[in-house]
């Protein structure tokens, strides 16, 4: 966290820095005729590392376009930096989504500024100022090297393996490139700025306190662990100093536009402790505040908790059937109050899901050992691999129970909320079981919103312990991606896969994107498949593409994905109808080849979504049915990625009223040698009639199957 270092700088005072300003302060055309790669090793890693949020005009940001993926965009606009995000209704720069509305305004005129003794870097407000004049661009690459960069971007930021920063120059007198200086795709010469480190002699971070060097003004902004911070002089919260000017936070925007999320653990039993986890934003929360309620369902009809103000509660007979959840408001919020997932009922004795449903945690297979020599950077932390995205040799569990196992009474409601309205609208999900737990969690679910259509459909995680309440992820971007900003396109199928390679849990989805507007037909459209990444649930990759194809050609229907360490081969299978596609790639990031093998669909009417896992050393596919109205399973036969055997005995007992695309996970009991089936699904298209309405709604719906022996 810097503001300013100082020490000492090669040129970079703040009078080159106003030299500087003077010669870029219009849209950069040209390198400046002064030192800028001194001044820019000065500015702070943190603004850099976000350099293409920041925009040096209203009309800049009009003319750059939407770009919903960066959650969160700033203007310079007639004084003030404006902080905008996305569905903000406040002055948009748009019409449509993602809007970029005003959120926040500060005033320049109001910040802290100018030279002062020891002040190396400009302020952050210069910096800001520089920074989106240059018209940063950013790459997931390690160098610009033959990168497509815009005449006028004047900065680039590149994110792998970490941050560095780009200037253009004229090049080396002998034209030859090296690793500091290389030309972009257009032949265009650029120069790696180097950062220095920020520690002090000891190699521990500089304490903001002996950096922060503000000149006259009641106001000054920080970077501080991926916020921008507003302090002022008369605030008290987490003050500087302990003396006037204190040097408080008053408010803080995070850089990168993802929300507070605070999440509740612990099991809701009386005699247990709840805590609540504000996430990053745990230096920044002021006020907790804990609540119950009757049902757990609605915003209205909560109650506080007496005395219940610190982030843990314990839970006592009193609170025996209530659904409980915290709030949480302080600079990181705007000061607004923010809710956690919510918990419940509480119980008096260990939680009982809906039977026949045990909690006990299956082991990792023998096999998941093997994982482990196959990843690329032994010896670094990897993602926990699911449970059955891989074949269990020690698991037998034939084919006998085909067409045997269904439910038995009605589904249950899970607890799930988006940041959308009405939050618990959901489709689309993907469910897997983790042999340990990723954020604190045992299952994670992968789903898309649906509040009123597939304008909103877009991806988010969460993760459970019961199979039934589900809490946001708190540290992953959310949405994890939203739509194309052009009429028709949509986000979709979602699905989980394990690259053990990369070491990388891969959370994916399904988009179809028009490539103009006004013609939103399969001809003029492409279907997109994109991924995040993540080794241990906090830290994620930006989107990434995976495959993409005209939409005319294969329509690419419920991707389901998984990883054979053997041959050492992805496999992935597609539904365009009447058939199912088998697809092969040697990485994650393909090529991938079409199987001229062809699974036929036609003993269904209409099959629609589907999903492949291993259930021991058998590879299963679950099948939804459209016009059959119904969930079904096959069995792939042994040695082969497309021949199946389906049984054609649906699972739902009762037939939902209205069904769509589901996800299993398979619950095998050794010791009384049984098997049965998790199952989650959402409502979705109509089915025939005669089907039982469970009265969820678009809720996710949570079943298991009977088990039988096997």
């Amino acid at each position: 966290m810097t503001m300013d270092m100082p020490g000492s700088s090669p040129a970079a005072a703040s009078g080159t820095f106003q030299d500087i300003w003077s010669a870029i302060s219009a849209p950069f055309r040209s390198q400046p005729s002064v030192d800028l790669p001194e001044v820019v090793a000065y500015l702070d890693p943190g603004l850099l590392a976000h350099a293409v949020r920041f925009f040096p005009s209203r009309d800049a940001a009009v003319n750059a376009g939407p770009a919903p993926v960066l959650r969160r965009i700033f203007t310079l606009e007639a004084g003030d930096l404006v902080i905008r995000g996305p569905n903000q209704t406040n002055d948009p720069l748009f019409d449509r989504f993602p809007r970029w509305g005003a959120s926040a305004r500060i005033p320049l005129a109001e910040l802290a500024t100018g030279s002062v003794d020891g002040q190396v870097a400009p302020s952050i407000a210069d910096q800001i100022v520089l920074i989106s004049a240059l018209n940063p661009a950013a790459f997931q690459t390690r160098t610009p090297r033959g990168q497509a960069i815009p005449a006028a971007c004047g900065l680039v930021v590149t994110h792998v393996p970490r941050l560095r920063v780009w200037l253009p120059e004229d090049g080396p007198r002998g034209g030859q490139e090296t690793n500091r200086r290389l030309t972009d795709g257009d032949g265009r010469w650029w120069l790696r700025v180097d950062l220095p480190e920020p520690e002090d002699d000891n190699g521990e971070e500089r304490a903001l306190a002996s950096t922060f060097r503000p000149g006259p003004g009641d106001a000054a902004l920080t970077v501080e662990e991926g916020w921008l911070v507003r302090r002022s002089r008369s605030s008290r919260f987490a003050a500087l100093y302990k003396r006037e000017p204190l040097w408080g936070v008053e408010t803080a925007y995070a850089l990168d536009g993802v929300p507070v999320r605070p999440t509740v653990a612990g099991e809701p039993r009386a005699g247990d402790l709840l805590s609540v986890d504000p996430g990053r934003s745990t230096d920044l929360i002021a006020d907790i505040q804990w609540q119950r309620h009757d049902t757990g369902l609605g915003h209205d009809g909560w109650t506080p908790l007496a005395g219940a103000r610190s982030s843990s509660v314990q839970l006592g007979a009193e609170h025996r059937g209530a659904w409980l959840r915290a709030r949480l408001r302080g600079p990181a919020t705007a000061w607004r109050w923010v809710v956690s997932n919510v918990v419940g009922p509480v119980q008096a004795m260990a939680p009982v899901a809906p039977r026949p449903c045990h909690l006990g945690r299956r082991p990792a297979p023998l096999s998941h050992a093997a994982l482990q020599a196959l990843s690329a950077t032994p010896g670094q932390p990897a993602a926990p691999a699911p449970l059955d995205l891989y074949r269990d040799p020690d698991f037998h569990p034939g084919t006998g129970w085909l067409g045997h196992v269904a439910t038995d009474g009605p589904p249950s409601a899970a607890s799930l909320q988006t940041t959308y309205t009405p939050g618990e609208n959901v489709i689309h999900p993907c469910i897997v079981e983790l042999p340990v737990d990723l954020c604190g969690y045992r299952y994670l679910c992968a789903i898309t919103a649906y509040p009123r259509g597939p304008a909103l459909e877009d991806p988010f995680l969460y993760g459970s312990n019961d199979r039934l309440t589900w809490t946001l992820l708190a540290d992953v971007p959310q949405p994890l991606d939203v739509r194309k900003p052009v009429t028709g396109a949509y986000n979709s199928d979602t699905f989980i896969t394990h690259d053990p390679v990369a070491g990388v849990l891969v959370v994916a989805w399904r988009a179809y994107e028009p490539r103009s507007e006004g013609d939103r037909g399969p001809a003029n459209s492409d279907v997109v498949l994109r991924c995040r990444t993540t080794r241990d649930g906090h830290g994620w990759s930006e989107p990434i593409e995976l495959m993409r194809l005209p939409a005319d050609h294969n329509i690419m229907l419920s991707p389901t994905m998984i990883y054979d360490p053997e041959a050492g081969l992805w496999h992935m299978w597609t539904i365009d109808r009447p058939v199912m596609h088998h697809w092969t790639a040697p990485t994650l990031q393909g090529p991938w080849t079409l199987d001229a093998a062809q699974t036929p669909l036609s003993v269904f009417r209409m099959a629609h979504h589907h999903e492949v896992k291993w259930v021991g050393d058998r590879l299963v596919c679950l099948l939804y049915s459209r016009q059959d109205g119904n969930l079904y399973f096959g069995i792939f036969k042994p040695g082969s990625w497309t021949e199946v055997d389906w049984s054609l005995a649906p699972l739902l007992h009762p037939r939902p009223a209205c069904l769509y695309k589901a996800s299993f996970v398979p619950v095998h009991d050794p010791v009384a040698g049984t098997l049965a089936f998790d199952l989650w699904w959402t409502r979705g298209a109509a089915c025939p009639s005669g089907g039982i309405d469970a009265g969820h709604g678009r809720k996710l719906q949570y079943a298991r199957t009977v088990p039988v022996a096997i």
